[in-house]
């Protein structure tokens, strides 16, 4: 009897050490974060569709024409989409300050604020420049400064993965 209690208490032992890993959670996001991630993930797609409309107008020659003519049509969705790339960082800003976990995404969306209002200025200065028949040069230079912004948009988006 005694063997049978002792073979029953080792079966017991050995099972409960089988068994015994617990998988581990991740943790849940706070409000907080999760307010700044979705905040910053809508931000990011309408800079993306800001910068996407620039280059849609500027690729076809139709649209160009329009500018320079200053239809107003074509002029009203121009300044739409610059509209949205001046207020950049003032729509950062309404998301408040992000949790730790997101510090980084929040310093390089700033950044890609940076160039995004850097380039839609250089729009704004470039069509009246192109209006009065003194050439691109501004909107040649609008380009770099929004493949730049373009490029730190990527990088919010790395900045947003979670880590661990």
């Amino acid at each position: 009897m005694t063997r049978r209690l002792l073979a029953a208490a080792l079966l017991v032992f050995a099972l409960s050490a089988c068994g015994g890993t617990t998988v581990k959670k991740p943790p849940q996001p706070s409000a907080v974060e999760t307010h700044w991630r979705s905040g910053i993930i809508t931000w990011n797609a309408s800079m993306l569709r800001a910068i996407d409309g620039i280059s849609v107008i500027f690729s076809r020659p139709s649209s160009v024409r329009a500018i320079e003519g200053s239809e107003r049509k074509t002029t009203l969705l121009l300044v739409r989409f610059e509209n949205t790339l001046t207020g950049c960082a003032a729509a950062v800003h309404r998301l408040g300050d992000p949790p730790a976990t997101l510090a980084a995404a929040r310093h390089e969306a700033l950044r890609a604020c940076a160039a995004l209002q850097q380039g839609a200025a250089l729009i704004r200065l470039g069509v009246r420049q192109f209006q009065h028949g003194l050439g691109f040069d501004l909107l040649t230079r609008s380009s770099d400064a929004l493949a730049a912004g373009q490029d730190s948009l990527r990088r919010v988006k790395l900045d947003l993965r979670p880590t661990g």
